[in-house]
């Protein structure tokens, strides 16, 4: 009998739900929870590229199977309906975003009712709207063919002469649960062709930070999140990121006109095989790379899926976080507190100019309001305010989570 949401909820609440087995049950767990019992979609198609619940939102779709599922509605004007997955922004309530399932319909009194986890296990809450991004709905309602696939971690009757050891399987993966003289573990093995699993590297499990990584990069932490901050507002966390009006901006920090070629060739050095490709598709843009010439055209659709390409590949987003840390090294020194240089170095990077003519402010609430009451800033609200927020919840010295 396949499940309905109202089993579901029964099925999953008051108890903690790892499903990717990094950082223990996060609000994250409990929505690829959601969309694997309910949609069959895979943990891949879950996984959000800022590495926090809230790009579920900003960087939609994430997957094309989530786009499948989903549509985007604001919050604003929208009345939510049980089923409907909630998430919330950069807020003082929360802090690191949030995502949780609407489980019931409507809003009361500024709040809205739903099934969510972390900090505690799974449970019913009615949660307030403060900060809520928006909502992911369900194009259909869901048709599931069996009951709850992700199981409920039930261990059975394990062979405790043998060491207890037992195998259980959520979504795409295997968990293998085993004991021995060293203690308990367990190891997550992650499906790679339709009958074969490969072993994943044991995380450790939950900090003050959230559990977030660490990006690779050596630079310090001040321009690691200077560059989370300006990656998020430029181009929501995306490497491969190409300007939709006019195909001039790429990359996670919006590179445009002759920058392009900079960060280009910084590609190039940290991935010289991406670069054979990419030469092949864009010959003209890796004639001037090579020549040093003048690059201010727009890049041509086959040109920019060739960056797109070439952009998601690991060793060339180390070239785009060199090119980055370089760039944020040369910027002019305005202020001594991290966080308001950060934010003003923002304005900056949007541009330069401009932001020379922000009047000094002596808080980061000011500079922001600053910023906006100069031209050309004015119209970007939503921008600024992103930013401050995630100043806001920084703590001015740790990294930012992994993207």
């Amino acid at each position: 009998m396949a499940i309905t949401f109202d089993d579901w909820v029964k099925q999953t609440q008051d108890r903690y739900w790892d499903m990717d087995g990094a950082y223990g049950a996060q609000c994250w767990d409990l929505w690829a929870k959601y969309s694997m019992d309910m949609y069959g979609m895979s943990i891949q198609d879950c996984i959000t590229p800022t590495g926090y619940a809230g790009g579920l939102y900003t960087a939609y779709p994430v997957s094309a199977r989530c786009e499948q599922v989903y549509e985007r509605i604001p919050a604003n004007g929208y009345s939510p309906v049980a089923g409907d997955v909630a998430i919330w922004g950069y807020d003082s309530y929360t802090p690191y975003t949030h995502v949780a399932i609407v489980a019931g319909d409507g809003v009361k009194d500024g709040n809205i009712y739903v099934i969510t986890q972390n900090p505690d296990a799974s449970a019913l809450k009615w949660f307030p709207t403060t900060g809520l991004l928006g909502y992911l709905h369900p194009r259909t309602m869901p048709k599931p063919d069996v009951d709850n696939p992700t199981g409920n971690n039930n261990q059975g009757n394990p062979d405790t002469s043998r060491g207890g050891a037992w195998i259980h399987r959520q979504g795409d993966n295997l968990y293998l649960h085993e004991t021995d003289n060293a203690g308990a573990r367990t190891r997550i093995f992650y499906r790679t062709t339709a009958n074969n699993f490969s072993e994943k590297a044991s995380q450790p499990q939950p900090s003050d930070s959230q559990g977030q990584g660490h990006p690779s990069s050596s630079v310090s932490a001040e321009n690691s999140y200077a560059l989370y901050v300006i990656g998020t507002v430029e181009s929501g966390l995306r490497w491969d990121a190409v300007e939709a009006a006019n195909l001039q901006g790429i990359g996670i920090a919006q590179w445009s006109f002759e920058r392009r070629l900079q960060v280009l060739n910084a590609m190039k050095t940290a991935d010289p095989t991406g670069y054979e490709a990419f030469k092949t598709a864009a010959p003209e843009v890796a004639a001037l790379m090579e020549s040093g010439g003048t690059f201010k055209r727009s890049l041509t659709s086959v040109e920019a899926a060739a960056f797109r390409t070439w952009a998601a590949r690991t060793e060339s987003k180390e070239g785009q976080r060199k090119q980055f840390a370089e760039d944020y090294a040369g910027y002019p020194k305005q202020y001594d507190d991290v966080k308001m240089q950060i934010l003003w170095v923002t304005a900056y990077h949007q541009s330069p100019a401009n932001a020379l003519k922000v009047p000094k402010a002596s808080n980061l609430a000011q500079l922001k309001s600053n910023i906006l009451s100069t031209s050309p800033f004015g119209p970007y609200t939503t921008r600024y305010n992103q930013a401050y927020s995630l100043l806001s919840v920084w703590d001015g010295k740790s990294n930012p989570p992994a993207f």
